[in-house]
């Protein structure tokens, strides 16, 4: 049997959660199964439940490239500016307003 064939036999919800790492979405993996774990997710509509399980991996995702473009950057964290030090001269055209959003 290959990585990719799975066993008649197994769950649903095992095969869903065998697919989706597969599929390599681990925060929609680990969302589904938290789900299970936790009865107050049987309350929610089933939007409410799939929104939350993307919304995990949208977040998982963006985790993941702001560490791997602070590590390419060659940017130890402590050396990272602090945005509240920047100094927002009109010379440098910069806008706090702009530059904190910017930052989220």
């Amino acid at each position: 049997m290959t990585k990719n064939q799975v066993h008649l036999n197994t769950t649903p919800r095992a095969v869903t959660l065998k697919n989706l790492q597969m599929l390599r979405l681990p925060g929609m993996a680990a969302a589904y199964s938290q789900q299970f774990d936790n009865p107050d997710y049987a309350k929610l509509t089933f939007d409410d439940r799939i929104g939350i399980i993307v919304k995990e991996e949208i977040e998982q995702r963006t985790i993941k490239r702001k560490q791997r473009r602070l590590k390419e950057s060659g940017i130890r964290e402590g050396d990272a500016a602090n945005i509240n030090e920047m100094i927002y001269s009109s010379e440098r055209g910069l806008g706090e307003t702009l530059v904190k959003e910017l930052a989220e």
